[in-house]
Order: structure tokens, then C-alpha cells, then sequence
């Protein structure tokens, strides 16, 4: 059973600044805010909340932080995610916030991208 989520307003939605400079050639992981509850795992949904840009015009291309005010559900680590995802999301707690840089190979090919995702929720 899908546990109770924490729900989101507009409000709490990050503003993703894209640094200065060509993209990175690996996923650069910062963490925003450390989280407190459990560590993702390889198989799990996890339940996030994300906003996406375009590194190089800086224009928000996704997201998904006030849908309903409910989380976006994904399998980690299997493939329902960019491969970029899979590598900056490991080891990341539940309640913590992250950016990542993700190099276009490890998007969709299209160019490099920026993500926050804040991790609400994990469950089988």
C-alpha cells in the first residue's frame, strides 16, 4: 500500500539557476537539504517533486512540483528515469533536496540539463 504523501504549493517550488560556463562531461550531484528518513534503494517508487531546465537557455522544459500537489511516482534504478537520475539519486534520503547536472548523455542526447528534486516518499 502507497503511503500518504506531503503535499506542495507553488510556493515551496525551487528556482533552478544554471551556472556559468559549458556543461560538465559526468552528473555533478549538489545536495540542497540533507534528508532524514530512508535512503532510496535500487527497485523502490520513490515519490519526488522536480523542475527541470535547459542548462544552456536556463528555461524551465519540466515539472513537476504543484500537479495536484501529490508527487510524481517513479521505479528507481530501473529504467523509468533518465540514466542521469539513476546516478545523482543514489544513496539520497527521504526528505532531502538535490541539484543535479546532468550531461546530455545521460539525458536524452538533446543537451544538458538541470534538475531539483526533492525526495517525498519511498515505497515497494
Amino acid at each position: 500500500m502507497k503511503p500518504a504523501s506531503k503535499e506542495k504549493d507553488a510556493s515551496t517550488a525551487p528556482t533552478v539557476q544554471v551556472p556559468p560556463g559549458p556543461p560538465p562531461k559526468e552528473v555533478v550531484v549538489k545536495d540542497l537539504k540533507q534528508g532524514s528518513g530512508a535512503v532510496l534503494k535500487s527497485g523502490e517508487h520513490m515519490g519526488v517533486y522536480y523542475v527541470g531546465v535547459n542548462y544552456k537557455t536556463g528555461k524551465p522544459f519540466e515539472a513537476h512540483w504543484t500537479d495536484e500537489g501529490k508527487p510524481a511516482i517513479f521505479r528507481y534504478g530501473t529504467g523509468e528515469t533518465i540514466k542521469g537520475w539513476a546516478i545523482g539519486l543514489k544513496g539520497m534520503r527521504v526528505g532531502g533536496r538535490r541539484e543535479l547536472i546532468v550531461p546530455s548523455k545521460y539525458a536524452y542526447r538533446t543537451g544538458a540539463l538541470m534538475y531539483v528534486i526533492e525526495l517525498a516518499e519511498t515505497f515497494e
